[in-house]
Protein backbone atom coordinates (compact mmCIF):
# COMPACT_ATOMS: atom_id res chain seq x y z
CA UNK A 1 0.00 0.00 0.00
CA UNK A 2 1.83 3.24 -1.21
CA UNK A 3 -0.03 5.45 0.94
CA UNK A 4 1.88 4.42 3.87
CA UNK A 5 4.35 5.90 2.44
CA UNK A 6 2.94 9.23 3.50
CA UNK A 7 2.03 8.48 6.74
CA UNK A 8 6.05 7.24 7.15
CA UNK A 9 7.56 10.46 5.87
CA UNK A 10 5.37 13.44 6.23
CA UNK A 11 1.58 12.64 6.71
CA UNK A 12 -1.26 13.40 4.29
CA UNK A 13 0.58 16.60 2.71
CA UNK A 14 3.68 14.48 1.35
CA UNK A 15 2.46 13.42 -2.06
CA UNK A 16 1.19 17.08 -2.84
CA UNK A 17 4.46 19.00 -1.34
CA UNK A 18 6.71 16.63 -3.51
CA UNK A 19 4.55 16.31 -6.37
CA UNK A 20 3.67 13.02 -6.50
CA UNK A 21 0.07 13.22 -6.29
CA UNK A 22 -0.44 13.46 -10.09
CA UNK A 23 2.15 11.19 -10.94
CA UNK A 24 1.11 8.09 -8.58
CA UNK A 25 -2.95 9.04 -10.01
CA UNK A 26 -1.72 8.79 -13.72
CA UNK A 27 -0.07 5.28 -12.87
CA UNK A 28 -2.11 3.92 -10.10
CA UNK A 29 -5.41 5.46 -10.28
CA UNK A 30 -5.15 6.96 -6.37
CA UNK A 31 -3.93 9.78 -4.71
CA UNK A 32 -3.26 10.59 -1.28
CA UNK A 33 -6.34 9.29 0.99
CA UNK A 34 -9.19 11.71 -1.66
CA UNK A 35 -11.90 10.65 -3.55
CA UNK A 36 -11.80 10.82 -7.44
CA UNK A 37 -13.76 13.67 -8.68
CA UNK A 38 -16.13 13.20 -11.71
CA UNK A 39 -14.47 14.57 -14.97
CA UNK A 40 -14.97 17.65 -16.29
CA UNK A 41 -15.73 18.27 -20.08
CA UNK A 42 -13.72 20.69 -21.71
CA UNK A 43 -14.62 22.61 -25.39
CA UNK A 44 -11.96 22.07 -27.76
CA UNK A 45 -9.61 25.34 -28.72
CA UNK A 46 -9.93 26.68 -32.27
CA UNK A 47 -6.87 27.91 -33.78
CA UNK A 48 -7.10 30.12 -36.73
CA UNK A 49 -5.14 32.94 -39.10
CA UNK A 50 -6.25 36.51 -40.10
CA UNK A 51 -4.56 38.74 -42.81
CA UNK A 52 -4.82 42.77 -42.30
CA UNK A 53 -3.35 45.28 -43.61
CA UNK A 54 -0.59 47.68 -42.08
CA UNK A 55 -3.08 50.06 -41.77
CA UNK A 56 -6.08 48.32 -39.69
CA UNK A 57 -2.82 47.15 -37.59
CA UNK A 58 -2.01 51.15 -37.01
CA UNK A 59 -5.43 52.13 -36.09
CA UNK A 60 -6.62 48.93 -34.62
CA UNK A 61 -9.80 47.37 -36.19
CA UNK A 62 -12.91 45.63 -35.43
CA UNK A 63 -13.97 42.52 -37.68
CA UNK A 64 -16.32 39.71 -37.70
CA UNK A 65 -15.70 36.06 -39.18
CA UNK A 66 -18.48 33.69 -39.56
CA UNK A 67 -17.30 30.31 -37.57
CA UNK A 68 -18.71 26.71 -38.22
CA UNK A 69 -18.68 24.97 -34.45
CA UNK A 70 -20.23 22.99 -31.69
CA UNK A 71 -22.54 25.40 -29.76
CA UNK A 72 -24.75 24.27 -26.71
CA UNK A 73 -27.78 22.84 -27.43
CA UNK A 74 -30.51 25.49 -27.03
CA UNK A 75 -33.48 23.20 -26.37
CA UNK A 76 -31.69 21.47 -23.54
CA UNK A 77 -28.76 23.84 -22.61
CA UNK A 78 -26.02 21.72 -23.22
CA UNK A 79 -28.04 18.19 -20.39
CA UNK A 80 -28.53 16.14 -23.26
CA UNK A 81 -31.64 15.40 -22.14
CA UNK A 82 -34.83 15.44 -19.26
CA UNK A 83 -34.77 13.93 -16.16
CA UNK A 84 -31.49 13.72 -14.89
CA UNK A 85 -30.66 10.60 -12.64
CA UNK A 86 -28.11 8.78 -11.46
CA UNK A 87 -26.06 6.82 -13.40
CA UNK A 88 -26.40 2.61 -13.16
CA UNK A 89 -22.55 2.02 -14.01
CA UNK A 90 -20.52 4.24 -11.91
CA UNK A 91 -23.31 5.10 -9.60
CA UNK A 92 -22.89 8.82 -9.98
CA UNK A 93 -19.67 8.76 -8.69
CA UNK A 94 -18.05 9.33 -12.65
CA UNK A 95 -15.40 7.06 -12.63
CA UNK A 96 -14.57 3.00 -12.75
CA UNK A 97 -12.06 0.91 -11.08
CA UNK A 98 -10.32 -1.33 -13.16
CA UNK A 99 -8.34 -4.22 -11.79
CA UNK A 100 -4.80 -4.65 -13.49
CA UNK A 101 -2.32 -7.32 -12.89
CA UNK A 102 1.56 -6.39 -12.28
CA UNK A 103 4.40 -7.25 -10.73
CA UNK A 104 3.50 -5.81 -7.73
CA UNK A 105 0.41 -7.69 -7.46
CA UNK A 106 -3.09 -6.20 -8.07
CA UNK A 107 -3.64 -2.67 -8.74
CA UNK A 108 -7.15 -0.63 -8.78
CA UNK A 109 -7.03 1.94 -11.15
CA UNK A 110 -9.89 4.56 -11.85
CA UNK A 111 -11.12 5.69 -15.20
CA UNK A 112 -13.88 7.79 -17.05
CA UNK A 113 -17.17 5.93 -16.84
CA UNK A 114 -17.36 4.80 -20.40
CA UNK A 115 -21.38 4.95 -20.25
CA UNK A 116 -21.87 8.50 -18.96
CA UNK A 117 -18.35 10.23 -20.30
CA UNK A 118 -17.85 11.21 -16.17
CA UNK A 119 -20.93 12.92 -16.08
CA UNK A 120 -22.11 10.79 -12.94
CA UNK A 121 -25.75 10.98 -14.60
CA UNK A 122 -27.98 10.69 -17.55
CA UNK A 123 -31.04 11.86 -19.03
CA UNK A 124 -33.72 9.59 -18.60
CA UNK A 125 -35.39 11.46 -22.12
CA UNK A 126 -32.34 11.86 -24.66
CA UNK A 127 -33.03 15.42 -26.69
CA UNK A 128 -34.23 15.51 -29.65
CA UNK A 129 -32.49 18.22 -31.56
CA UNK A 130 -28.75 17.23 -30.34
CA UNK A 131 -29.46 13.49 -29.69
CA UNK A 132 -28.31 13.48 -25.91
CA UNK A 133 -24.97 15.27 -27.09
CA UNK A 134 -25.65 18.68 -25.23
CA UNK A 135 -24.36 20.24 -28.17
CA UNK A 136 -24.95 21.30 -32.14
CA UNK A 137 -22.79 21.82 -35.02
CA UNK A 138 -24.07 25.45 -36.18
CA UNK A 139 -22.39 29.12 -37.77
CA UNK A 140 -21.79 31.55 -35.45
CA UNK A 141 -20.66 35.55 -35.84
CA UNK A 142 -17.63 36.03 -33.64
CA UNK A 143 -16.51 40.33 -33.67
CA UNK A 144 -12.85 40.59 -33.29
CA UNK A 145 -11.90 43.45 -31.40
CA UNK A 146 -8.12 44.19 -32.99
CA UNK A 147 -6.34 46.67 -31.17
CA UNK A 148 -3.93 49.30 -32.37
CA UNK A 149 -0.04 48.00 -32.94
CA UNK A 150 -0.71 45.00 -33.18
CA UNK A 151 2.31 42.94 -34.72
CA UNK A 152 2.99 40.25 -37.06
CA UNK A 153 2.24 36.93 -36.02
CA UNK A 154 0.64 37.99 -32.95
CA UNK A 155 -2.00 35.95 -31.38
CA UNK A 156 -5.15 37.03 -29.61
CA UNK A 157 -6.82 34.54 -26.93
CA UNK A 158 -10.87 34.88 -27.18
CA UNK A 159 -11.62 33.58 -24.10
CA UNK A 160 -14.81 31.08 -23.84
CA UNK A 161 -15.46 31.48 -28.44
CA UNK A 162 -13.78 27.75 -28.97
CA UNK A 163 -15.66 24.39 -29.72
CA UNK A 164 -18.96 24.16 -26.42
CA UNK A 165 -17.83 21.19 -24.17
CA UNK A 166 -20.38 18.17 -23.88
CA UNK A 167 -22.73 18.51 -21.54
CA UNK A 168 -22.64 22.26 -20.41
CA UNK A 169 -18.81 21.99 -19.67
CA UNK A 170 -16.60 24.46 -19.72
CA UNK A 171 -16.02 25.62 -23.35
CA UNK A 172 -12.72 26.19 -25.16
CA UNK A 173 -11.03 29.09 -26.52
CA UNK A 174 -10.30 31.00 -29.87
CA UNK A 175 -6.88 31.63 -30.68
CA UNK A 176 -6.56 33.70 -33.71
CA UNK A 177 -3.18 34.88 -34.84
CA UNK A 178 -2.58 38.18 -36.86
CA UNK A 179 -0.77 37.89 -40.09
CA UNK A 180 0.08 41.77 -41.79
CA UNK A 181 -0.29 41.88 -45.70
CA UNK A 182 2.90 43.57 -47.70
CA UNK A 183 2.68 47.66 -48.04
CA UNK A 184 3.52 49.07 -51.43
CA UNK A 185 5.38 51.99 -49.12
CA UNK A 186 6.32 50.61 -46.10
CA UNK A 187 8.56 48.35 -44.09
CA UNK A 188 7.63 47.49 -40.55
CA UNK A 189 10.44 46.49 -37.68
CA UNK A 190 8.67 46.93 -34.47
CA UNK A 191 7.27 50.36 -33.76
CA UNK A 192 9.30 51.88 -36.61
CA UNK A 193 8.01 52.50 -39.75
CA UNK A 194 10.85 52.56 -42.94
CA UNK A 195 10.11 54.41 -46.12
CA UNK A 196 12.32 54.75 -49.58
CA UNK A 197 12.32 58.32 -50.72
CA UNK A 198 13.65 58.94 -54.32
CA UNK A 199 15.18 62.09 -54.95
CA UNK A 200 16.93 63.38 -58.33
CA UNK A 201 19.77 65.38 -58.31
CA UNK A 202 18.43 69.02 -58.24
CA UNK A 203 15.90 68.06 -55.04
CA UNK A 204 19.42 66.57 -53.42
CA UNK A 205 21.38 69.26 -54.16
CA UNK A 206 19.23 72.34 -53.84
CA UNK A 207 16.99 71.12 -51.31
CA UNK A 208 12.66 70.84 -51.62
CA UNK A 209 9.52 70.73 -50.07
CA UNK A 210 7.62 67.22 -50.66
CA UNK A 211 4.47 65.13 -49.68
CA UNK A 212 4.93 61.67 -48.72
CA UNK A 213 2.70 59.16 -47.74
CA UNK A 214 2.45 58.37 -43.96
CA UNK A 215 0.02 55.89 -42.29
CA UNK A 216 -2.35 58.22 -41.26
CA UNK A 217 -2.54 60.51 -44.13
CA UNK A 218 0.02 62.42 -46.34
CA UNK A 219 3.21 64.47 -44.85
CA UNK A 220 4.76 67.18 -45.91
CA UNK A 221 8.34 66.77 -45.67
CA UNK A 222 11.59 69.40 -45.92
CA UNK A 223 14.25 68.22 -47.46
CA UNK A 224 17.67 69.68 -47.04
CA UNK A 225 20.08 70.78 -49.00
CA UNK A 226 22.82 68.57 -49.19
CA UNK A 227 21.98 65.42 -48.78
CA UNK A 228 23.57 62.40 -49.27
CA UNK A 229 22.60 59.09 -50.64
CA UNK A 230 21.79 56.53 -47.58
CA UNK A 231 21.03 59.06 -45.59
CA UNK A 232 18.16 58.25 -42.98
CA UNK A 233 15.88 61.18 -42.13
CA UNK A 234 14.46 60.23 -38.72
CA UNK A 235 10.68 61.10 -37.74
CA UNK A 236 9.43 60.81 -33.98
CA UNK A 237 6.06 59.72 -33.31
CA UNK A 238 4.94 59.47 -36.58
CA UNK A 239 5.62 55.26 -36.84
CA UNK A 240 3.27 52.62 -35.69
CA UNK A 241 1.10 52.51 -32.44
CA UNK A 242 2.51 50.97 -29.89
CA UNK A 243 0.51 48.48 -27.90
CA UNK A 244 2.49 48.92 -24.69
CA UNK A 245 1.54 52.57 -23.96
CA UNK A 246 -0.09 54.28 -27.26
CA UNK A 247 2.31 56.03 -28.19
CA UNK A 248 4.13 55.82 -31.74
CA UNK A 249 7.15 54.78 -32.92
CA UNK A 250 9.51 56.43 -35.46
CA UNK A 251 8.68 57.35 -39.51
CA UNK A 252 12.62 56.34 -40.76
CA UNK A 253 12.89 57.95 -44.17
CA UNK A 254 15.82 56.85 -46.36
CA UNK A 255 17.27 58.99 -49.23
CA UNK A 256 17.65 57.87 -52.72
CA UNK A 257 19.14 59.57 -55.28
CA UNK A 258 17.83 58.27 -58.66
CA UNK A 259 20.55 59.08 -61.79
CA UNK A 260 18.88 59.52 -64.86
CA UNK A 261 20.13 56.88 -67.43
CA UNK A 262 19.99 59.12 -70.74
CA UNK A 263 20.48 62.56 -71.08
CA UNK A 264 19.22 65.17 -73.49
CA UNK A 265 21.87 67.38 -75.30
CA UNK A 266 21.08 70.09 -73.39
CA UNK A 267 21.03 68.51 -70.09
CA UNK A 268 24.15 66.92 -70.79
CA UNK A 269 25.76 70.39 -71.51
CA UNK A 270 24.67 71.52 -68.17
CA UNK A 271 25.82 68.76 -66.51
CA UNK A 272 29.51 69.10 -67.66
CA UNK A 273 29.59 72.84 -67.17
CA UNK A 274 28.20 71.94 -63.65
CA UNK A 275 31.03 69.49 -63.29
CA UNK A 276 33.54 71.73 -64.33
CA UNK A 277 32.88 74.34 -61.38
CA UNK A 278 33.05 71.44 -58.54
Amino acid sequence: DFRSFADVFGGEDIFENLGFSRIFEEIFGFGPRTQAKKATAYGQDIHLDLEISLEEAFSGIKKEIELKKMVVCPKCRGQGGESLKKCPVCQGRGYEQERRQSFLGVLLRQKVCSHCQGRGEQPENLCSHCRGQGRIKEIKTIRIDIPAGIDNEQTLKLSGQGEAAPFAGEAGDLFMTIHLKPHQHFKRRGDDIFYNLSLNFTQAALGDKIEIPALDGQLKLKIPAGIQPGEIIRLKSRGMSRLSDRGRGALLIKVQVVVPKKLSREQRRLVEELSNTL
